[in-house]
């Protein structure tokens, strides 16, 4: 980030966000907007103490004063960069905050298709809500899937499109999923829309060749892994409920990370795992695999007793995630991690939403019905045999946007709010429902995340340079390219 001195006039009072979040960690002070997509920002004193001082009253007089008071050896220009860095930060705005009007006026350029290609699976994990049966897409379908995809989403202005390719189990329908593919890159170039590719597996059938052909294909591959032996197999057991996965999933896990097209590894957190979590983190972590822990939601499909014995204790599942947290410090890597240990959390990327709900996410079925979200496969809401299938979906889409379900609950006071998804549904499900599930593992750990994150920078500042120079303007410059 390029530095700019702001035209500064002496009347003027800059504007604190009142969501900033501040700590220190390390010898070094950040902040954080929630309502930014910078993300954590590192300080140096004289940010700290602008920051401190701007209280939405004082005029940049007023503040200049104070500031040399303090700070008499830093220049007039030095001084204007200053305040230029904490408004590029998006820490500070003058007049209105654009950030605010951003999120009211935001508009999708990328769209989400959930493409359910089997309702049947070779295994028969704990907390699936997918009923299992033979049935699955035909060529036909696929096609014209497809096709109607890139076609809606160019009349309706999208730049890009993901077609994530799942199940059920997708491998099982192996010719289509290369179908879907090659009919998805013909697509792209016809309609002139970007396009990206993922498949989700539980690796099972990611042998060699089938993963050498989705590199070659270049579909992106997320792999279903609960972790060390007695949870994945407790959680994922095969088909007879009796055989555990373990085996064949780190089986295909190698043959993925070693054909270099895994993107990322989803465990879901339940009370049969919880314990290993630190030791997943340790493993994917230390081969630079990126992980995104996501906790068991009880659901309609959820039997009672099921849940019971899923669901784990808020101060449990806390416990483990600090250990996991420590584990994550000894693999401080050039990629964020923060986000992929915390389900639903989006530091850096503001968000009162999911995709199913602000309807930039639609799923279509097996047999070409469209619905509102993977989740809700019985409700259609649509075909793909309609004419603009994207209007299609969005007239008819019927889940409640998180923003306006947040008015109406405990989170409209949370200052996590904006970096805190949620999963609408929770109060389909539960119109009682006054919180989201593990609302308090939230709460408690996000602070623990920003550190985390805080940490990450510094480390790749300190890698940057061997000696902090005594320049301030320099070290603000280093700041900002971390």
């Amino acid at each position: 980030m390029k530095i700019q001195k702001p035209v500064l006039s002496a009347s003027k009072i800059p504007q604190k966000h009142k969501e900033i979040y501040v700590d220190k960690t390390k010898g070094y002070y950040y902040a954080f907007n929630p309502l930014s997509k910078k993300g954590i920002i590192l300080l140096t004193e004289e940010l700290l103490f602008l920051l401190s001082v701007i209280d939405n009253k004082k005029t940049i007089t007023e503040i200049y004063q104070l500031f040399k008071k303090t700070f008499s050896y830093v220049s007039d220009d030095n001084f204007k960069l200053y305040i230029g860095f904490l408004t590029q930060s998006e820490l500070i705005f003058f007049d209105s905050s654009p950030l605010i009007h951003a999120m009211n006026t935001k508009k999708n350029d990328s769209f989400h298709v959930w493409f359910h290609l089997t309702n049947q699976c070779n295994l028969r994990c704990t907390y699936c809500f997918v009923a299992k049966t033979n049935d699955h897409m035909d060529t036909a379908i696929v096609k014209k899937s497809i096709q109607k995809i890139f076609e809606s989403a160019k009349e309706n202005g999208y730049q890009k499109i993901t077609i994530r390719l799942a199940g059920g189990e997708p491998l099982l329908q192996m010719k289509h999923v290369l179908f879907a593919s090659e009919l998805v890159d013909i697509y792209a170039k016809k309609y002139e829309v970007d396009a990206a590719k993922e498949i989700i597996t539980n690796g099972v059938l990611l042998t060699e060749k089938a993963a050498e052909l989705f590199r070659k294909y270049q579909i992106e591959t997320t792999i279903s892994f609960d972790g060390v032996k007695q949870g994945q197999d407790k959680n994922r057991p095969f088909a007879d409920h009796k055989t555990g996965s373990y085996e064949y999933v780190s089986r295909g896990l190698n043959n993925a990370i070693a054909a270099n097209i895994l993107e990322r590894v989803i465990v879901t957190v339940t009370n049969h795992n919880v314990k290993d979590i630190p030791a997943i983190a340790e493993y994917f972590l230390s081969k630079n695999i990126l992980l995104n822990f996501q906790f068991f939601l009880i659901n309609p499909q959820t039997d009672a007793n099921i849940a019971r014995e899923l669901k784990v204790d808020d101060d449990v599942l806390i416990g483990y995630l600090r250990k996991t947290i420590q584990i994550a410090r000894k693999y401080l890597t050039p990629f964020q991690i923060a986000n992929s240990l915390i389900h639903e959390i989006h530091i850096g990327a503001p968000t009162e939403t999911c995709g199913a709900s602000d309807r930039t996410f639609m799923t279509v079925r097996h047999d070409g019905h469209l619905s509102n979200c993977n989740w809700e496969l019985d409700t259609s809401i649509g075909t793909i045999h309609d004419g603009d299938v994207i209007q299609t979906y969005k007239k008819n889409a019927y889940i409640e946007p998180v923003r306006t379900i947040k008015r109406k609950i405990t989170c409209h006071t949370c200052r996590w709010k904006y970096i805190c998804s949620g999963c609408p549904l929770e109060f389909k499900w539960n119109k009682k429902a006054r919180a989201p599930q593990y609302c308090n593992v939230k709460m408690t750990l996000i602070p623990e995340m920003l550190r985390l994150e805080a940490e990450r920078l510094i480390a790749v500042i300190q890698s940057k340079q061997n000696s902090t120079s005594s320049n301030s303007h320099q070290v603000t410059e280093n700041m900002s390219q971390a």
